[in-house]
């Protein structure tokens, strides 16, 4: 069995390697290491050519500035392997837990996606989920909607800690969006979910997210409304795909979406140098407006985390002109342990 690791990379560290490393000791499988370099303007190319004259199982491809999603895409399209996994370049892996996974796809060819996170339930460990109900809940689950039988962490919506079938990607057309820099690993996943027949999950620790504050996911630009009202209607397209949901249950989740970005947008203000005031203040009376509505209230009240209610809370009770200042000083103080202030996420 052939194992195809994509990675991709722009402006990459020393760390790059330590990832190669770890990969190498993957055991079960032959693997080959596509590296794609989204159009580095540092002395990134040179050490890329130093790792991969280093290891026979790398490959470097050098490519224009065109975002991570058509990096995937590259590297997808140049893989030879069974089946794809995709890794970051400054993120840590545990090459055993890499190891079960591919155990089971030997086990169980048919398996379209394996996918491992320390989150998933006991009760759901080892098992596959088959059938369009089992697998809409999965969907729900990327679409950080939590279910009776599956929460929303079981599944994690990123693109790690999972194998992929290439045939089954080749052979449903399956790539990431390109014309989003936010939110194209979320649609990938659904895309997944929604063509596969046989999903199986694994309980282990198995991927390790290091948060880096100079990421797209901390900062603001101002075509951030843009990628998120595309986002928006990737995920509407996915929901009307999905079966048994009625009308009121497919508008609460596209409301539930809309707040969500706004909130986010919010957060990513302390990484904003020119002046977006009248963006914020925007995302600020869409909470609002749309909190008018009871059923998504309750919507939230059952997915969002404690510190994400707090936040809401803070938004509905507090004047609009206040509440900018008062998430700069809870940032700051680190009262609110919102997701972006922490190091790293185990998976």
């Amino acid at each position: 069995m052939l194992l195809s690791v994509i990675i991709p990379t722009f402006n990459c560290t020393e760390r790059v390697e330590k990832i190669v490393e770890s990969i190498a000791s993957i055991a079960m499988c032959k693997k080959e290491i596509i590296i794609i370099d989204d159009g580095s303007v540092d002395a990134s190319k040179n050490f890329l050519k130093t790792v991969e004259k280093k290891n026979k199982q790398v490959k470097i491809i050098f490519n224009n500035h065109n975002g991570v999603g058509a990096s995937r895409n590259m590297g997808m399209l140049t893989a030879q392997g069974d089946y794809i996994t995709f890794i970051d370049d400054d993120d840590r892996i545990y090459p055993e837990a890499y190891s079960k996974m591919i155990e089971q796809a030997k086990l169980r060819p048919s398996l379209d996606v394996i996918s491992t996170s320390i989150n998933v339930s006991n009760d759901h460990d080892m098992v596959i989920y088959s059938g369009k109900n089992m697998l809409k809940n999965m969907i729900l689950s990327v679409l950080q909607v939590n279910t009776k039988s599956l929460k929303t962490s079981e599944y994690p919506s990123g693109p790690y800690a999972k194998l992929f079938k290439r045939k089954f990607l080749i052979e449903n057309k399956i790539l990431f969006p390109t014309d989003i820099f936010n939110g194209e690993d979320l649609i990938f996943n659904c895309h997944v979910l929604l063509h596969s027949k046989k999903v199986q999950l694994l309980k282990n620790k198995v991927y390790e997210y290091i948060q880096n504050r100079d990421s797209l996911m901390h900062h603001y630009f101002p075509n951030m409304k843009l990628n998120n009202a595309l986002f928006e209607n990737y995920i509407l397209e996915v929901v009307n795909l999905l079966d048994g949901l009625d009308y009121k249950e497919r508008r609460l989740i596209g409301e539930y979406w809309n707040v969500r970005l706004a909130m986010t947008n919010i957060l990513r203000q302390d990484s904003v140098k020119t002046n977006y005031k009248d963006d914020f203040l925007s995302d600020i009376r869409t909470i609002k407006k749309d909190l008018m509505d009871p059923e998504l209230g309750k919507m939230l009240n059952y997915n969002f985390t404690k510190d994400q209610i707090i936040f809401i809370k803070i938004i509905m009770t507090f004047p609009n002109n206040i509440i900018i200042p008062s998430v700069k000083i809870l940032k700051c103080l680190k009262h609110f342990k919102i997701s972006l202030s922490s190091s790293s996420v185990q998976v």
